[in-house]
């Protein structure tokens, strides 16, 4: 397990943070990781929780922690093993701000990347620049040249840009810590813990928007909507289309909505908390009129044996069911396919962003289950060259 930061692992009979500070657990957890029980040895800090951590609530009592020769400012909570049972991972991160009155632009950009790069924090130079930017109200790295990199920062920024370096010395990804990120040069708002949207699904709209007349009136599904990101990018790609899109997680689907609702776009766009299975799909989705002419979708593809080398960012709090997808990331992805005959019309196209190992399983797959009625059709690459999305055609 690639944890620097972590100090113990503890089942669920060792909450170690729990909202009713039951005492016997907290009794518990003091004994077990620092061999005293005393209330003293308790106190209150702030808590960047992760997502399985999210349920317990926002103002917790962390135990133990005066124990600690260093103040601990704030204190992560994750979920490891998600295979073989909860268990929480407490990361604690000792960080006292060193930001004065007399603080610059440049000197806190520096100071930043330099307390980043010491957390082997990925991007650090990125990630500094972004929350420096975001205290000063910049949204774009671009737009700092016109800032003066000489001024001092107010005693109300020094306090906002201590608070986010806590949350990134956490580990939490920017979007979470921003509360917004862009998609195709739209500002959407991010929230823990909802799939964060990944460049690289920007060429899955472009290959969307490359086959369809733009001026079409397509009727569009999204399985597994996440932020909205691939739904609202598509409506202002589209002016005609109606896009419905799906999501298994209530956070999700909120999200949605209120991006949707911010930009403008709610009207046509359809939004269901459901999660498409191998029954029969509901009437209620399909909604008035003809069968979908797309389905768009980036799915769970994670295969549940590389879940474990994921990024601290992800594993600590991103959706677990919004990346994992069985022993060979294709539970969700095989769904769609079986379902296609319900929800497509002939002729119908399917676009995946699917795992590189994918793209053949599909086809072999495909092979084996003529009465999907599905055909594959072509393989598109990513970034790096390697098959990363596709396009497949329900052709009964």
């Amino acid at each position: 397990m690639k944890m620097r930061d972590v100090i113990g692992l503890f089942t669920r009979s060792h909450w170690v943070i729990h909202r009713s500070h039951q005492p016997s657990r907290i009794a518990s957890f003091s004994s077990y990781l620092f061999g005293s029980s005393s209330p003293a040895a308790a106190t209150t800090c702030p808590l960047y929780p992760c997502h399985h951590g999210r349920a317990l609530g926002t103002t917790l009592v962390a135990v133990g922690l005066c124990a600690s020769t260093s103040p601990v400012t704030s204190v992560g909570i994750s979920h490891y093993g998600f295979r073989q049972g909860l268990t929480i991972a407490m990361h604690f991160h000792r960080y006292t701000s060193s930001f004065q009155s007399t603080t610059s632009v440049s000197s806190a950009i520096k100071e930043l990347t330099s307390k980043f790069e010491e957390r082997a924090i990925p991007e650090a130079d990125i990630s500094a620049q972004y929350i420096v930017g975001h205290v000063l109200g910049i949204k774009q790295l671009s737009d700092f040249e016109r800032v003066d990199h000489t001024r001092h920062l107010s005693t109300v920024e020094i306090e906002k840009l201590s608070e986010m370096t806590e949350q990134k010395l956490a580990r939490m990804p920017l979007p979470y810590i921003l509360g917004e990120w862009e998609f195709r040069d739209i500002s959407l708002m991010m929230r823990q813990p909802v799939f964060i949207p990944r460049p690289e699904t920007e060429m899955l709209i472009d290959l969307v928007a490359s086959h369809y007349d733009n001026t079409r009136k397509l009727k569009v599904l999204e399985v597994g909507c996440g932020s909205g990101a691939i739904s609202i990018a598509i409506l202002k790609e589209f002016e005609k289309a109606h896009v419905t899109a799906i999501d298994a997680s209530l956070d999700a689907v909120q999200l949605t909505r209120e991006n949707a609702e911010m930009l403008g776009l709610a009207e046509r766009l359809h939004i269901h908390h459901y999660s498409l299975t191998e029954e029969t799909v509901p009437v209620s989705l399909l909604g008035e009129g003809p069968r979908f002419d797309a389905i768009v979708s980036n799915p769970p593809y994670v295969f549940s044996g590389d879940m474990d080398d994921l990024e601290q960012e992800i594993l600590r709090y991103e959706d677990f069911n919004a990346l994992e997808a069985g022993p060979e990331g294709m539970s969700v992805i095989i769904t769609i396919l079986q379902q296609a005959k319900h929800l497509l019309r002939p002729g119908g196209l399917i676009w995946l962003e699917t795992d590189t190992r994918h793209h053949q399983m599909i086809k072999d797959l495909l092979e084996k289950r003529p009465d999907f009625g599905v055909v594959f059709r072509e393989s598109f690459l990513d970034f790096t060259d390697r098959p990363r999305f596709c396009q497949l055609e329900y052709a009964p």
